[in-house]
């Protein structure tokens, strides 16, 4: 790997590590949160994949998630609409 390029790395996974606090201290909201990591991880890993760690269940998340409106999105939605959402979201448990 080239030392920019390490460098580069070394700053992203700075991101990841300040992300997770601040999912974990509440500082951002869950949800947003673990996209965020997703899309933190994925440009760590278009340098150098972090091997070390298991980071796929943020990958799993982003994609449940994708779908339902988040932050303030859900505002714009009408409620049957999101009634319908948290209906078929339930039937995951």
């Amino acid at each position: 790997m080239h030392p920019n390029e390490e460098i580069k790395r070394n700053n992203r996974i700075k991101k990841v590590i300040s992300n997770s606090r601040a999912i974990i201290s509440k500082q951002i909201d869950f949800t947003i949160g673990c996209i965020k990591m997703k899309n933190l991880i994925c440009s760590v890993s278009d340098i150098k994949p972090i091997e070390e760690i298991d980071l796929v269940i943020f990958n799993d998340f982003y994609n449940e998630m994708a779908f339902y409106p988040i932050g303030e999105e859900i505002t714009l939605y009408n409620q049957k609409y999101l009634e319908k959402l948290e209906l078929r979201h339930s039937s995951y448990y």
